[in-house]
């Protein structure tokens, strides 16, 4: 395919060849990534689902041959959510996070996604294993790690975690991947994905220490404001565990653990009560009561 180089983008932390370049006239994303079977797989799954109500950002094109992928993904010329994050007020927080909800609920209920994903060692069980298992090797566990570990171990087998549901997540789904233009909510970033519990995709609430405001709109927009109670539990369990997994992870990375400790803090005090709900969500509840009428 012939197109016409605009430029380069240098953001973000994929190490994929990323550009901006133009096709009859059309401005599209071009991802260029070494090929894998995974990789092209889920690629073809993109594809598949172009024609799909997902408000994000298409595969308009795919090609792969050799050593690569290339993708063609629609532009959106808007702006970052989360470079302007800080800058919103309430209700436009609110509002995104609503359309941040109902755009997972898209992907976790999309027919194409659902037929076509695989849960070969792929299962729940398998995910939360591993965790453990990898905690349990870990030589730098701290009083507030061993609590939240705890807390897992305890709850591994409550009746409410659902380790049978399965849907095709997003895996990275926090406001650092959305473009706003007209203030709508666009997902741009669908570069990685696992098969699971629906309720993971919300443990960056915590992880990614997001928002409160839009953190509590994506949830209501998610359910159209009629939250089951079985979400309470699972919400809790896979925070836990994946705070716990991002605490293994930063000390990895940088030889240190301080954000992951404020992050299973406010955790611990969220719930210090031993209350079903968290703390921040009956806070922001309370606070844009008006907004949810």
């Amino acid at each position: 395919m012939n197109y016409k180089l605009i430029s380069t983008i240098q953001k973000g932390m994929s190490k994929d060849n990323k550009s901006i370049v133009e096709i009859n006239n059309e401005k599209l994303l071009l991802r260029i990534l070494p090929i894998s079977k995974e990789k092209l797989q889920h690629y073809k799954m993109l594809y598949l689902i172009r024609t799909a109500k997902i408000n994000m950002s298409k595969l308009r094109y795919l090609y792969y041959y050799d050593t690569n992928i290339y993708a063609f993904f629609e532009y959106i010329d808007g702006y970052d959510l989360e470079e302007y994050i800080d800058e919103l007020d309430k209700k436009a927080l609110y509002d995104y996070g609503v359309q941040a909800g109902c755009i997972l609920n898209q992907i976790h209920n999309n027919n194409i996604l659902k037929e076509n994903m695989e849960k070969v060692n792929l299962s729940n069980k398998i995910c939360i294993d591993k965790i453990i298992e990898n905690y349990r090797k870990f030589n730098f566990k701290t009083e507030t790690s061993n609590t939240i570990f705890d807390f897992i171990i305890k709850n591994i087998d409550n009746k409410n975690i659902n380790l049978n549901d399965y849907c095709y997540l997003n895996a990275d789904f926090h406001y650092g991947n959305f473009i706003v233009k007209n203030d709508k909510l666009t997902l741009i970033d669908l570069e990685k994905y696992e098969i699971g519990n629906r309720y993971r995709d919300f443990t960056f609430i915590y992880t990614y220490n997001e928002n409160r405001t839009f953190a509590y709109g994506k949830i209501n927009g998610y359910f159209g404001n009629d939250i089951p109670l079985n979400f309470w539990p699972q919400f809790k369990f896979f925070s836990a565990l994946y705070i716990l997994q991002y605490y293994m992870w930063e000390f990895k990375h940088t030889g240190k653990y301080d954000n992951a400790t404020k992050t299973m803090n406010l955790f611990l005090m969220d719930y210090e009560d031993n209350n079903l709900i968290p703390k921040w969500y009956s806070m922001e509840k309370e606070k844009c009561k008006i907004m949810d009428t």
